[in-house]
């Protein structure tokens, strides 16, 4: 079994995990990331290469079955700060146990990125944006083989976002009063549409999204208001209730937005209109990417809402096709492995009650009320705009003995949660703790 990094013994909160190919991959704050089986959830390894490398993110490239990987060496320290490295990693080495994995550079024009550049991967589009503060130059590309498909000159760039796989959000810096913002091809690089968003005394925007063909933008104390780039149609979302809401997700198979407020998650169109509205869906700490997860298909998301105040949420259980709570094996219903090092199991039993205890055929997941807990995780339907199950520390049937040796692991497991993932495949949910451990919650 191969060593844990030198410098990265202590526990530390898992930030993000990646699935594929009958590995979890769970990355910590401390950089090391642990590889485990899952089903046997078995601890194959360490990702990292080398004792002093510390991981800032995983990707999976599904066009190269390869992981992605964003690092630095703390030997490489420049002052304060740390030049990234990409690398890539075949996933089939992972999976035939090849620890240290043998890695490849990538982008390697820009082998070594300092402070401010930055690398931003994203494998759904089978696209990454790079930018060398060396060159001065922002550099987009293809996943598939690793080539550039277009680099933009840093002149007059405030900031770059890529959102789809074919046009990238270009901010410049403007004259006192104005915002200039710029729609560019991936393909060749032209403009294909400006904008001029006038700031007033207000500052930048709170809210600069572009969704698909829709651009968002919401001036502090401002209304939200979504232009369509190709019509250049413009509406005004009125509702007091979407101007308070902070942090926005698009679905684009549906071609609906996500935004999350203090009173819940709101669903509305990209012509302004009002989908849905979900009570207590609160993120904590306004934190979007590591506290929810939703489905290929937009059907349901996995969210974690802290501990808050909500209403009471409906009973769902299996039978009527919803996703199930944790289900009751041998009396216990998930295992739980320290991302950092060691391997130990934590039982969590059937949430609600079970006609068999040691069986999960008939598993009944009981909603309890949630306006008398504290931390929760639930599952919402996206289509519905309603809670089809929530779940909370406290209630777990266990056998004596396991109660006696963990007495309050269901109750950590919730209250500190830092990462969210569903596996849609094995249906269950990871979570990723504050004191580095992974659970696993069987649906």
């Amino acid at each position: 079994m191969p060593k844990a990094p030198l410098l990265y013994t202590a526990l530390k909160e898992v930030i993000e995990f990646a699935v594929e190919d009958g590995l979890l991959l769970a990355l910590s704050a401390t950089g090391v990331c642990v590889v485990f089986a899952t089903g046997t959830w078995e601890r194959l390894g360490f990702l990292n290469s080398t004792a002093d490398e510390h991981i800032r993110s995983i990707i999976v490239n599904k066009a190269r079955r390869e992981l992605v990987v964003t690092s630095f060496q703390y030997l490489d320290c420049l002052g304060d700060h740390h030049p990234l490295r990409c690398r890539a990693v075949a996933l089939q080495d992972l999976v035939a146990r090849r620890f240290p994995a043998p890695s490849a550079p990538i982008f390697g024009s820009e082998g070594s990125i300092s402070w401010p550049g930055f690398v931003d991967v994203d494998g759904d589009t089978a696209t990454a944006l790079t930018y060398n503060p060396a060159t001065k130059l922002y550099k987009v590309w293809d996943l598939r083989d690793y080539s550039p498909r277009l680099i933009i000159r840093g002149r007059g760039i405030q900031d770059i976002c890529l959102h789809s796989p074919d046009v990238a959000l270009v901010t410049l810096h403007g004259s006192s009063g104005v915002l200039p913002i710029q729609l560019r091809s991936l393909v060749d690089g032209t403009v294909l549409r400006e904008f001029c968003i006038p700031l007033g005394a207000a500052g930048e925007p709170e809210v600069l999204h572009l969704f698909g063909q829709h651009l968002l933008v919401r001036l502090p104390g401002g209304s939200l208001t979504i232009t369509d780039s190709v019509s250049g149609s413009c509406v005004e979302v009125g509702d007091l209730a979407l101007q308070h809401l902070q942090v926005f997700s698009h679905c684009p198979v549906s071609n609906t937005v996500l935004a999350f407020g203090d009173d819940g998650m709101r669903v509305f169109s990209l012509q302004g209109q009002q989908l849905g509205h979900v009570p207590g869906c609160v993120l904590p700490d306004r934190k979007l990417e590591n506290a929810m997860h939703i489905s290929r298909q937009e059907k349901h998301m996995v969210v974690y809402t802290g501990s808050h105040q909500h209403p009471a949420a409906p009973e769902r259980t299996a039978a009527q096709g919803g996703p199930a709570g944790p289900t009751s094996q041998g009396g216990g219903g998930t295992a739980s492995s320290d991302a950092a090092g060691s391997s130990s199991p934590a039982w969590f039993g059937s949430y609600g009650s079970s006609r068999r205890e040691d069986s999960s055929s008939d598993h009944r997941f009981m909603v309890p009320d949630i306006g008398r807990i504290g931390a929760s995780m639930g599952v919402v339907d996206l289509q519905r705009c309603k809670w089809l199950a929530r779940l909370h520390a406290g209630r777990a049937r266990r056998p004596e003995a396991v109660r006696q040796q963990h007495p309050d692991v269901e109750l950590a497991a919730l209250a500190n949660v830092t990462a969210v993932y569903y596996d849609e495949m094995r249906c269950c949910i990871y979570t990723g703790s504050a004191d580095g451990f992974v659970h696993i919650w069987r649906l």
